[in-house]
């Protein structure tokens, strides 16, 4: 009978090394695309939290939609809730008002700002032009998962070989869980013998009618880039990057041979769930999500002749963990209070920012991460069009074919003008 083993890890405080000797007491701007919208709201914000203490003269500007008068209202609820270190001066500003120069600053009516950094908490279809616009001009980054639409990969790719002052970000890359492998890897996968599949799930029991009054952009692919198995799918192929990287495997190479997507409201021209499979050589690669099902669940598991490892990045409801399994017994690494992830997406974040190095994942490993899941996906979807005799729509960026008028009354009445709303 194999032995059983629990080992509980306290809250990660993060290391004072990092940013040792770096210039903490200097100001730095950094604008957030969509401030007003569900990212800054649900995660920005408590990750931040994580780290205020060591970036206290950090300042955030807001930039969106909504008009700094007539939605006043709207817009100071929506900075409260998120808790950032906004500007005290001009904490927000409608994207109409903004004028860019050509260094990193732009003109804010008659202010004149200069910009350390930026944040695309936008929907995917912006995230291009964005980070175009303010890496030419020097300013570092930060582009939200999905990174790119999957027509944009060569672009995005050859944007950041121009510029590589480009941060990749997906959350899960950086859970207490993932972020405590990557640093026992070599380890941890020898004790589970050659490895010839990796699996991949995440399904929400959060309902799609949610997303209908929340982020009903995610529900169209012009704006989103894919269904609701496209925003999930991408987060665990991102986290078989590095693990295929130490395995001397790229995920670009990744081959997909089966596609089943399907939807649970019969009218939604997107999926809510999504299964593949692919391979890389002799190594079988699995990955299913949905939303609007019976269980929640994060994580991915590493199949070896000898053992297995599974890496849960946790949920609102569970802690993050990692579990490895080889012939003898079963060790849980079980990450007491831990978090999905922002609090150590600002710490690399800020710390590159201040000048510092990087400690984890690179810069170029996080978009090889992030890039090459939507090119994953990209061949999911053309796969799927294929075998349904569609025509490859997401992946070429031509546009969906279903009426107007049918996208119109998915989002319960809503005017298509509106789905495009930043903050929705």
């Amino acid at each position: 009978m194999k032995k059983n083993t629990v080992i509980t890890i306290p809250k990660n405080i993060p290391s004072l090394s990092c940013v040792k000797g770096l210039p903490l007491h200097e100001k730095k701007t950094i604008l957030i695309y969509g401030g007003l919208g569900a990212l800054p709201d649900r995660f920005l914000g408590s990750g931040f939290e994580e780290v205020q203490h060591l970036f206290r003269a950090l300042r955030c500007i807001a930039i969106d939609k909504a008009h700094p008068v007539i939605d006043k209202k709207k817009i100071d609820v929506s900075m409260n809730n998120s808790r950032l270190p906004w500007c005290r001066d001009l904490p927000y500003a409608a994207l109409d008002q903004i004028q860019l120069n050509n260094n990193n600053s732009l003109l804010i009516g008659k202010h004149s700002l200069s910009v350390d950094g930026v944040i695309t908490a936008v929907p995917t279809v912006n995230h291009f032009k964005i980070s175009e616009q303010w890496a030419s001009r020097g300013a570092f980054v930060w582009i939200e998962k999905p990174i790119i639409m999957i027509h944009e990969v060569s672009q995005i790719r050859h944007l950041s070989e121009q510029y590589p002052r480009i941060f990749a970000s997906d959350f899960l890359l950086d859970s207490d869980a993932m972020v405590w492998f990557l640093k026992h890897q070599n380890e941890l996968m020898s004790k589970i013998g050659k490895v010839h599949s990796i699996h991949g799930r995440l399904i929400e029991s959060w309902s799609v009618e949610k997303e209908l009054h929340q982020r009903v952009w995610l529900l169209n692919p012009e704006i989103s880039g894919g269904g609701l198995g496209f925003d999930l799918t991408v987060h665990q192929l991102a986290m078989f990057s590095p693990i295929l990287e130490g395995l001397g495997l790229k995920l670009r190479d990744v081959e997909i041979t089966d596609v089943i997507m399907g939807s649970n409201i019969p009218s939604l021209p997107v999926e809510t769930a999504l299964w593949c499979k692919g391979h890389i050589g002799d190594l079988s690669i699995f990955c299913d999500s949905g939303k609007g099902l019976e269980d929640t669940y994060s994580g991915i598991t590493i199949i070896g002749e000898q053992g297995s490892i599974e890496i849960c990045p946790g949920t609102e409801e569970i802690d993050p963990y990692v579990r490895i399994t080889d012939l003898t017994e079963t060790i849980i690494y079980r990450f007491e209070n831990g978090q999905l992830g922002y609090g150590q997406t600002w710490l690399y974040y800020l710390t590159l920012l201040y000048g510092g190095s990087h400690y984890g994942l690179t810069c170029q490993q996080r978009l090889d991460a992030c890039i090459g899941a939507v090119e994953i996906m990209g061949k999911a979807y053309e796969l799927h069009a294929r075998s349904q005799n569609k025509r490859i729509h997401y992946s070429t960026g031509q546009e969906l074919p279903v009426p107007e008028k049918v996208i119109g009354s998915i989002i319960s009445g809503i005017p298509r003008s509106k789905t495009r709303h930043w903050a929705l």
